[in-house]
Formats: structure tokens, sequence, C-alpha cells
């Protein structure tokens, strides 16, 4: 039984405004019309014990929710295709108008059929929302199907139906059965299952899906929140069976009107991740799965419920969330006004579940072509690839150039986890030990960074001894780089050899047991338990070691769902305040970027800032893999520490917020900059003034990072800034008169990076449209702005003047390796006129690697100022640009 504080909760949100505040309206929450007159007396001791916040006996406790619920909720059976409604509290459904547009739905709505069932006689309810077409919920339809996405198909001996009468006291022979001939999608986010029936018969119209979210309705006043949710409510044994006899009569699994209201969206765990569902308080049971929500005074489906918690909430799927699903829409959902292809916020999800051919483009558009993948060239014979970590071992993956669909039907993984960007091009020497040292291969995507941060702290741990940190095992993170790499490049990881555990050498072995972890982590964030029991079972027969599985159930609560995680932690202006902090006239300023990968090339390009005495140092963004709490400590506080001293000693260290920061939620992040400085210097948030004591020079960071933190679309994303971030920004600007310096971890704009999608024409912007606006906000003042410095692309960029902006400056190549194949400097073709870099200031290369490099910025009076930029060669910083700002 639910707690005192849960009921109390529980009657406030479905009493009167205000009705547990005082003793005497709290009786009048207990109606005269139900249970027996002791029994209401006891309700009525309950309700206002409650009111004075006292603890309730089990029997008060019982009597309120046998009594007061069910008149607040009632559920209305409907019979002949009408209802009539007695309770005082809804007696507004009785209007004409009203019931005509509730009851022409109703036979649009049936009950799932099972016929061939051992012990269910259904499954839950559905509702027609296209030609032929059914909505309910993924759990009822895996009661009779299996599978993800598009390939799902009915379980042996499985067969299911759609009956759209059973109503109370409806006779059986009245009874009729569509079958259910396909399982059309199980989608993969949502609790959500489209089938297609044989066909409908005249009455069984397709209902109209709302594209309006559930917010705007909340907006619009109590009123517009009021709903019905149509279904068929089962007895459920899990809750007090004299409160479900008391709300439903005692008669079950037969179609009834359940009237309620519609609450704000809250996150609720669901097929093992978060998802932010809709939420209303009707009165529904375990059969209800699968009703239509139905808006009372459109009479459109707003949601399509499919759980509920006793006493807390009843959560739906958003029909407005539906429709931003381009294979929702295509498939012939009927949503009014029609939902147009608006983006495709779902596509990690579909790619994930969707395997067995080359991704179909939503809209109907040419399929895709893979990309070639990296470790698959130069290709020998019969496609074998050599991978050295660090010993050299052969692993066939079968013919490399054969076509796509016939490589995937030899899949053996239940997913597919594709991303559209093509994979970076690889060195083709194979990566070993020595190659780990220079850093680590980075993949912009959220989901394989987070398995790099498992595989790194697996790889920690293997190494501990009796407490002592020993460096990570490089044989464990080189195994999981390669089978990252292999699945970033469109193609499943090298599936785990079938041989004897005792014939597999020390690679082979490492390398088998990163590819069942990374199973293992899609298996978990997707919520697959089948699946991953089963590879639990398989990483334990092989005697892998067992911190991969510990760690990837830690790691999970980072994860939540796809694009559709919790948001990052985010420190708003508000809580923030309005206070800047202050720097010395003539300060040094260090800055790097894309530097913490805790690698010893990281290490020594820090030492070489260090010698250039900076007055503080300033990160513009990202450490690797994730930003989780371990490797914010390990890769960046460790290192400043070694490198500058303890906090209470050393120059400030300033940090921006990266795409890769907000990996995992930014946890690490909001912890980092709370301890990494003494006061006056603890950075406040994710944004922040600097401002010279003569009031010539500020440095005004900004937070890109927070929305791109698990990017649907890794090429067409456009990261932006919020609005009140953003008034923040330019109040700093306008109440400052001297000069400013940007600073960001994403890029206003780039030659050699795509930002956001290509247009009609297969053209491409070079500018982040949102940053500029915010940027041309700024207005006048804009001539006071004297250089914009950036990270995210791996390189130096140095541009001429370009969008209004003088200096724009990429310093993303502090840490991360950068091949010579990759050739940063080649612009993209699809961008007609990308900004031009001043001759003479690309990074140089040692014939493998880019090298790495930062900049010293120093602030004059008068606001005059000059920057220099390095770059370490072999141990020595070279200064091979400077410039007045």
């Amino acid at each position: 039984m639910a707690d005192d504080e849960k009921v109390r909760l529980y009657l406030s949100s479905i009493g009167q405004g205000g009705a547990l505040e005082s003793t005497e309206r709290a009786a009048e929450m207990v109606p005269e019309t139900i249970g027996t007159k002791p029994q209401r007396d006891t309700a009525r001791r309950a309700v206002v014990k409650l009111a004075r916040r006292k603890p309730l006996a089990p029997h008060e406790r019982f009597a309120l929710e046998a009594i007061v619920f069910p008149d607040k909720r009632p559920a209305v059976f409907i019979e002949n295709g009408t209802y009539t409604v007695a309770h005082e509290l809804w007696l507004d459904l009785n209007a004409d108008d009203v019931k005509t547009r509730l009851s022409k739905r109703f036979s649009s709505i049936g009950r799932i059929e099972l016929p061939e069932h051992p012990f269910l006689p259904y499954g839950g309810t559905g509702f027609v929302v296209g030609s032929k077409l059914l909505m309910t919920n993924r759990h009822v339809a895996e009661i009779f199907a299996a599978g993800l996405g598009t390939r799902a198909d009915f379980r042996p001996g499985g067969k299911a139906g759609v009956d759209f009468l059973q109503e109370r006291n409806t006779p059986a022979e009245k009874a009729v059965r569509i079958d259910v001939r396909r399982v059309v999608m199980i989608h993969p986010y949502w609790d959500m299952a489209i089938l297609e029936v044989e066909g409908f018969g005249n009455g069984h119209g397709a209902m109209e899906l709302s594209v309006r979210a559930p917010e705007d309705y909340l907006a619009e006043g109590v009123k517009a929140t009021e709903v019905a949710v149509v279904g068929y409510p089962a007895f459920d044994p899990r809750n007090n069976a004299d409160v479900q006899n008391a709300v439903f009569g005692g008669v079950f699994n037969v179609k009834r009107l359940q009237p309620g209201f519609l609450k704000p969206r809250t996150r609720v765990e669901s097929f093992g991740k978060e998802v932010d569902a809709a939420t209303h308080d009707a009165s529904t049971l375990g059969g209800n799965s699968g009703s239509a929500v139905i808006h009372i005074a459109s009479g459109q489906i707003v949601a399509l419920h499919f759980a509920g918690r006793y006493l807390e909430a009843n959560y739906a799927v958003p029909t407005a969330d539906l429709a931003k699903d381009p294979r929702v829409i295509d498939a012939g959902v009927n949503f009014q006004p029609p939902a147009t292809h608006g983006g495709d916020i779902y596509r990690r999800w579909w790619t994930m579940s969707d395997v067995g051919g080359p991704e179909k483009a939503p809209s109907g558009g040419a399929p895709s072509a893979p990309p070639q993948s990296p470790l698959l060239a130069p290709q020998p014979a019969g496609g074998a690839v050599t991978v050295t970590v660090p010993l050299q071992i052969t692993v066939a993956l079968g013919d490399p150039t054969a076509d796509v669909t016939t490589r995937a039907t030899a899949r053996t993984e239940k997913f597919a986890d594709v991303v559209s960007l093509a994979a970076p091009r690889l060195p083709k020497a194979p990566r070993d030990i020595k190659a780990l040292s220079e850093g680590p291969l980075t993949f912009r995507d959220p989901f394989l960074s987070l398995y790099q941060s498992i595989a790194e702290e697996v790889a920690r741990k293997a190494t501990t001894v009796e407490g002592l940190a020993a460096p990570p095992n490089a044989a464990i993170i080189l195994a999981a780089e390669s089978v990252a790499a292999t699945r970033y490049a469109r193609l499943t990881e090298v599936p785990a050899e079938r041989r004897a555990l005792e014939s597999l050498t020390p690679v082979e072995y490492g390398k088998r047991c990163a590819s069942l972890a990374m199973q293992m982590l899609r298996a978990k964030v997707l919520g697959d338990g089948a699946e991953l029991e089963r590879l639990k079972a398989e990483m334990e027969a092989g005697k892998c070691d067992p911190g991969w599985a510990t760690t990837i159930n830690e790691y999970r609560k980072y994860f939540g769902m796809f694009g559709e995680r919790p948001m990052p932690a985010y420190v708003t202006p508000e809580q923030a305040g309005e206070a800047v902090m202050s720097m010395q006239t003539g300060c040094r300023v260090g800055m790097i970027g894309d530097w913490g990968t805790g690698a010893e090339p990281a290490r020594r390009l820090l030492n070489l800032v260090k010698a250039q005495n900076p007055d503080m140092l300033i990160h513009l963004g990202d450490i690797y893999y994730s930003g989780t709490p371990e490797e914010c400590a390990i890769k960046f506080e460790k290192e400043m520490e070694t490198a500058f001293g303890p906090k209470e000693t050393r120059i400030p260290v300033f940090t921006l917020a990266g795409n890769h920061d907000m990996y995992c939620g930014g946890v690490g992040f909001y912890g980092l900059i709370a301890r990494l400085n003494r006061a006056p210097y603890v950075q406040p948030a994710s944004f922040f003034c600097l401002r010279g004591a003569d009031s010539s020079w500020q440095l005004l960071a900004m937070d890109t990072g927070q929305h791109d933190y698990s990017p649907v679309d890794v090429e067409n994303v456009v990261t932006f800034i919020e609005a009140d971030e953003q008034s923040w920004l330019k109040r700093r600007i306008d109440e400052f008169g001297g000069r400013t310096i940007l600073m960001s971890h994403h890029q206003l704009f780039s030659a050699f990076s795509r930002i956001g999608p290509k247009d009609e024409r297969g053209q491409a912007n070079p500018v982040n449209p949102a940053l500029l606006a915010m940027f041309d906000g700024f207005g006048d003042a804009r001539s006071r702005v004297a250089a914009w410095y950036w990270g995210h692309e791996h390189n130096l960029g140095i541009y001429e003047r370009f969008s209004g902006l003088e200096r724009g400056r990429c310093l993303g190549h502090s840490a991360v390796p950068v091949f010579v194949e990759d050739d940063p400097y080649e612009p993209l073709q699809e961008v007609r006129f990308p900004p031009k870099i001043i001759a003479g200031t690309e990074a140089s290369h040692d014939g493998r690697y880019y090298r790495h490099g930062f900049a010293i910025l120093t602030l004059k009076e008068g606001g005059k100022g000059t920057a220099e930029y390095f770059e370490d060669r072999d141990g020595v910083a070279v200064r091979m640009f400077g410039e007045a700002i």
C-alpha cells in the first residue's frame, strides 16, 4: 500500500484546488453516494488526518482508496455505441455535441484478441489510425510478435485480431474479429506498434491524431486538458481488489469511457530507457494498454496510453512526438493537420533496430550508400584485416566489397548502431601501443564515446593491483577502439570467433570480449532483456573480465535513451547571476582546445604552455571520451595539478562545455568546474565573463555544447545557445565599452566541417545560422569583438574575415591525433563559398600526424593585444604565427 504522503499528493492532484489545505474542505471530498455510512465516516476522518499531516491507519487508507478515488475519476460503460454519465463532476460529457463527438469514435477503438493464446483472453486495446492500420502498444504487440523496427513479425504460432465491440451485455454472436495480417512496425523508442489488419468495414474510420504537444493544451487552462481514455480495463491482481471493484463495479474487460485530465510530462522508464511521456489521471487498469486518449473538446487523439503507477500517474505516448518520426508519417498514420517531415529525431533508434540492408531514406529517397570501412583498406584477398594490439593477428570479415545487403544477412546480431557520418580515415598501419600513446581515436557519437569510456575504465581496473593504479591495459582499449571504428563505419563489429577458448590468442580473446561488451551496451540501452541475459551468459562462459558487465551497468545511467536522454545539467543565467570575474591588466591567457585525452601529447603540450608563463588557462572544451566524472578527474584535474600545482597556488583554469563533455549528461563537467579553482575564480556556469581591471578587455565564454549532447544525425546538427544565455551574453557586451574576445566550443563557421544539412541543391552552409543570429544580435557592438576562438574540429584554422567577424580562430588541435591521410585542410566540396585560411598558417605535420598546438593571448592596456600561435615540434614550442588583435 502506498505511503501516506503519496496518498496525500494524489488526492491533492485529483481534488479541487486547496482541498487538503483545510480540515473543513478536506471532509467535503468524501461523497455521499459511494459505500456505507461507516465507510464514509472513516474516509472523512482519513482526509482530515491527511490535511493535518497525521499518519493513517491501514483501514483509513483503504477507505480513502475505496471511497474517494472512484468518486473523482469514474469509469463509464459504453453500450450500443454511446454512454450516460451520472457522476456530478462529469455531467458535461452528456451534452449533445460532446456525446456525438466522442461516440462516433468508439467504433474505431477495439480489443486486441489473442485467439490461440493459452491463457490470455486478450492483449489490450487498439484504435484505427489509417487505412487498414491499427495502433497499440509495443508491449501488447510483443505478446504475439517479435523483433523491432520494421523487421518485426509474428512469433511462431502467434495470431491476433481486433474486435471493435466487446461492450457490456454484448451477445457473443455479435462479436466479429478482424485478423491482424502484418506487423508494420514496433517502434524502437516509444511503447507503440502499428499493425495491418484485413480491412475495416463501415464505421471503423481512421481516428485523427493531434500534432499539438501536451503542453500546448496545458497552456490553455484546465478545461482544455479534459480527456477521455477509451479502452478495455482488465482486473489487475497487483492492486487492491476492493478498490478496483468499487471503481469498475466488478465488471471488467469491456469498453469503457474513463475521463480525466492531461497533466505535465514526466520522465518514466520504458523498455530500459527514460522517455518524456505525457501523463493523465483517468482511472485505468492493465487492459487499457493501447487505449486512445481523446481530447474531449476536439475529439482528436492526443496520446496513446501505455502504463500507469498506482497513486502516481498514468503515462502515454504523445501523438505530437510520433508526428516527428518520418517513418510513422510515411506508414500512413492520419495526423491532423497532416504532419510533415521536419527532421529525424528517432533516427538512431531506428538504425539500431533495423538491420539487413542499406539505410532507407525516411521520406522515400534513395538509400544512402555505406562508406568504405577504414579497417578494410587496403583490401587483401578474402577481406582479411590486420589488427595489432600489440600482437598481430588476422580476422576474416568476408568480402568487404560485397553488397551491403548480402553482408547484412550474415549478421547474427539483433541491432545495428549506424550513424550517417562517414567514418574517419584511419592510418594504413595498424594501431598499436605506441600509436595509442599519441592519443585516442575519437568518434563524434555518444554511444561509441560511452562505450570507449567503459572500455577505458575496465582497462584501468584490470591493471590495478592492491589498490595501486597503473596505466590502463592497452590491449583492452585497442580492442574496443577497433570494434568502435568498425561500428562507426556502418558495419557490425567483428563477430566473436566460435573456436575453443584455448585456441584464441590474447588479442583475439580481448577482441571477442570487447565485441560482446558492445552488444551488451546496445541491449542495455534498448531494453532488450533477453538479449542482455544471453550476452551476459556468453561473456561469463568465455571468462571475460567481469568488469565489463558491472561497468556497463554503471554507465547505463548516463545513456538513458538516445537523443532523448535526460537533458544535460545546466546552470541557468538566473542561477549564475550577473557577476563577472576579474583579470589583471596585461594578462597573458593560455588557450587550448579538445585537449582532454589524458595521453602523453596532451601532457607534453601542457608543459609547453606552462613555460610561456600564462596568468590563466582556458580550455575550449571536450574531455574524452564522454566527460564522465572519472575522466574529468583523471584526464583534466589531475593533469592540471601535475603541471601547475594545487589550485590553492596555481593559476586559474577554466573549461568550456563541449559535446563530449555532455555525452554523460554533463555530470563530470559540472563537478569539475565547481572544484577546479579557488575563490574568487570558481567558474559559476558553463558560460562566464572575465573582465580586465582597466576595462580594456573582457573574455566572454558561451555554452554551445548543451544541445550537441546526443546528436541524432551528426552531420545535420546545428547547435545553439539558450535564449536566456544569449540575453546574458548581450548584457555583458552592452555594459562594457572595451574590447571583447568570444569563446565557444563549436565553430561559428568552417571550410572543413559540415554545419547543418545540405539544401535541395546539395549545397551546405559554412555558417552556423543560430550562432550567427546571436552574433548579429550584438548590433554595433560587433565592432568591439576582437576575435572569436573555438575548438570542436581537431585542427588549427586561422581564418580571413568572414560573416562580419574580423578574426575567427579554430584551436581544436591540442591533443587529438589527426592523421596526414585525413588532410584536414581539404575544403568541403558542398560548401560553395567557404571561408579562407590565411595563407601560411596551416599546422605542420611529421609525416604521420599533424602537430598539436596552443595560443597565448597578451591583453594589454588600452585595448591593444597580441595572439601568438605555437605548435609542439618534438617537445619544443615553435611560434608559427603571430598577430595583433
